[in-house]
């Protein structure tokens, strides 16, 4: 991950601290945000294959409807 202006913080570490203590991806990070590069990059990647999934999901179902839409009428 980069590194930022802030000695001691990657871009990586800044991006997660301005989230909400709640958020998911937070809780994802976790002890990878005091770790090491590829324990950081491989969180990133976690999050983004479920981002992924979910996107890929709604997407589907997106596309019913609109295949279908005459059918609900």
């Amino acid at each position: 991950m980069a590194p930022s202006k802030i000695k001691g913080k990657s871009q990586f570490q800044l991006l997660i601290d301005k989230l909400p203590a709640t958020h998911k991806a937070k809780w994802f990070a976790g002890a990878a945000l005091n770790s090491s590069e590829p324990a950081m990059a491989s969180v990133l990647s976690t999050v983004l294959s479920r981002l992924n999934a979910f996107l890929d999901s709604e997407m589907e179902q997106m596309f019913y409807i609109i295949q279908h839409k005459n059918t609900f009428i």
